[in-house]
């Protein structure tokens, strides 16, 4: 969504150019999802293998792109949690299968409006876009459906001169980044405290 705003602004002349030139940029997590961390998570003296499937959508198309960059903060997530003996992308090869959907749902209509302002304005009105995350997260054991999570959480990024001195700490993609861990982080700890994870017949007891 932001290289939306950025991308307009480029195109209104070398004078917004040059300024673009030192221009920064500055997200911020909107807080919805409790803070997780590993530590969080125990380590279960029996570990399950897992296998999930993983899509990501922007503005309900699927996006290759994307979801590559989603694919590394699953395993590297994943692998922190010490949650499992292992966790593939597949489908059909463990008891337990993830079916994990990333959506972004930004609006694309204000963060152009907000671009062409701050350009025409050579960032003295500060661009904003917003960008909604969803995370769906299906677990079925043995083909059957048990429990679908659902988290949402957003990000917002300001585009204005002076932020260049706050870039470094709030980069998009640092920001992006740690959202999507945070969700995953949630999921899991709400995997945990349900006890999803362990075996059929302790679950029932």
């Amino acid at each position: 969504m932001i290289l939306r705003c950025v991308t307009l602004m480029r195109r209104l002349g070398p004078v917004v150019g040059c300024c673009l030139a030192i221009v920064g940029c500055a997200s911020y997590p909107g807080g919805q999802l409790p803070k997780r961390s590993p530590k969080d998570l125990a380590a279960p003296a029996n570990k399950p293998s897992v296998d999930y499937s993983l899509r990501f959508l922007t503005q309900g198309t699927e996006n290759a792109f994307a979801v590559k960059l989603a694919q590394a903060r699953v395993d590297s997530v994943f692998a922190e949690s010490r949650m499992f003996a292992s966790a593939r992308p597949a489908t059909g090869t463990q008891p337990v299968h993830f079916d994990l959907v990333l959506e972004n749902r930004g609006d694309v209509g204000m963060a152009v409006l907000s671009g062409v302002v701050c350009g025409l304005t050579l960032t003295l009105v500060p661009g904003r876009a917003r960008d909604d995350y969803i995370l769906t997260a299906d677990v079925t054991r043995d083909g059957t459906l048990i429990r679908q999570y659902r988290y949402e959480e957003h990000v917002a990024t300001w585009i204005q001169l002076f932020l260049i001195f706050l870039t470094p700490s709030h980069r998009p993609d640092r920001v992006v980044n740690g959202v999507i861990d945070n969700m995953l982080l949630n999921f899991l700890y709400d995997l945990q405290h349900d006890k999803l994870l362990e075996p059929a017949a302790r679950q029932g007891g």
